[in-house]
């Protein structure tokens, strides 16, 4: 069965790809011999998520499907499938990190079944996440067009009946922002596909990004593009009022002696399924409201580490709420806490070592002397503790 490019899926949306796929060896990582032909997928409504099926199994130095069963069961594998590699049938390299066997089965032919969180898509593989090192990121978003406001497409007339030219904006930055060690910019511009022969069908389209790279010229690690794509989208949900969710992210790689390698990156994301339609007179803050502290706002949101508790506990319930009304309501005033606490310099009665060498000493010698229950005197003692906060 023919599929679908993964360089062209989006993050969440539901693919299957068929292909070879091996367990990178030395020396020859790229070239082994020990390879099996499978079927990778991904199902956003099911847990499973990225899942690959192969014949047989990957592991060369396995002989029977019997020893495959006995060392899945002792758990004797350890980290070997922390990495497999895959070339598909489109001619894509396929790099799938975090793997482990989650089963196997013996039909007509034995089959094994690995889980990966990650996976990058790309015109080469890579061994490991520690050597993932990128030279730019391009996140786009989920209603980031409606946010942003502007458009990259315009056309000389609105009328049907009269002639019309469409004329495209190539890709362009319209705003840039240095954020600790980085640069992040906002990129438009469109483009157009046809279809038929000679062409019949014409579809134009805009692609609105957010550009990320070193100040510097060095590279950003795995780790990093996590953090940043994370930083944005707070920036993005707090402005909008709803949850916003990365659809796509590309990144390219520096190659030694070739030219730069570019990558889509895949996983599970943890989310609920963003709104199908928004407007801009819907969001709280669209870009031209912040256009003017955009570079201010999105220091506070990434590097501000005094506040990443904060949105930790903010976001956790906004991008998946619960559906109790009591979860929601608590989960609010526990980020309300929070921001109190990381706010407010001065948030007690009297200093901590003035309370501890003074007045609880004496709060506790009154209650160690009372004729009291041992439990009800601990539980007593244990609110004192913290008596000198607000």
């Amino acid at each position: 069965m023919q599929s679908d490019k993964l360089l062209e899926k989006k993050l969440g949306g539901e693919f299957t790809v068929e292909g070879e796929w091996w367990l990178p060896r030395p020396p020859n990582l790229t070239e082994s011999e020990f390879k099996r032909f499978g079927t990778l997928t991904f199902d956003p409504d099911n847990s499973n998520g990225i899942s690959l099926d192969v014949a047989g199994w990957l592991e060369p130095d396995i002989e029977s499907y019997y020893e495959l069963g006995k060392q899945f069961t002792e758990g004797r594998f350890g980290d070997r499938r922390n990495v497999i590699w895959g070339s598909t049938t489109e001619s894509e390299l396929i790099s799938l990190f975090g793997c482990y066997m989650q089963g196997h089965k013996a039909d007509i032919l034995p089959v094994s079944t690995y889980h990966a969180h990650l996976l990058f898509a790309s015109n080469r593989v890579w061994l490991n996440t520690d050597e993932l090192k990128f030279e730019t990121l391009n996140v786009t978003y989920s209603h980031l067009h409606d946010w942003v406001g502007k458009s990259a497409l315009h056309t000389s007339s609105f009328d049907p009946k009269k002639e019309q030219t469409v004329s495209l904006d190539k890709t362009h930055l319209i705003t840039s922002a240095e954020v600790g060690d980085y640069v992040i910019s906002i990129g438009i511009g469109a483009y157009a596909s046809f279809s038929g022969s000679p062409p019949t069908t014409a579809e134009f389209r805009q692609n609105t990004c957010f550009h990320v790279k070193q100040k510097d010229g060095e590279m950003i690690s795995c780790p990093e593009l996590f953090r940043l794509q994370s930083g944005i989208n707070n920036f993005l949900s707090l402005t909008s009022n709803e949850p916003i969710f990365p659809l796509t992210i590309d990144v390219t790689a520096p190659v030694e002696g070739e030219q730069p390698a570019t990558a889509r990156v895949l996983f599970e994301p943890v989310r609920t399924s963003p709104k199908k339609t928004s407007s801009g007179r819907h969001m709280l803050f669209t870009y031209n409201s912040v256009a003017n502290i955009f570079e201010n706002a999105l220091q506070k949101v990434i590097e501000d580490e005094n506040m990443q508790p904060l949105y930790n506990q903010f976001f956790a319930e906004f991008r998946n709420p619960s559906t109790f009304v009591e979860d929601r309501f608590m989960a609010i005033i526990r980020a309300i806490e929070v921001f109190h606490r990381r706010v407010f310099d001065q948030g007690y009665y009297v200093p901590e070592d003035e309370y501890k060498d003074g007045l609880r000493k004496d709060l506790e010698e009154v209650v160690n002397d009372a004729d009291i229950g041992t439990n009800f005197r601990k539980s007593l003692c244990k609110k004192l503790e913290y008596g000198y906060e607000y």
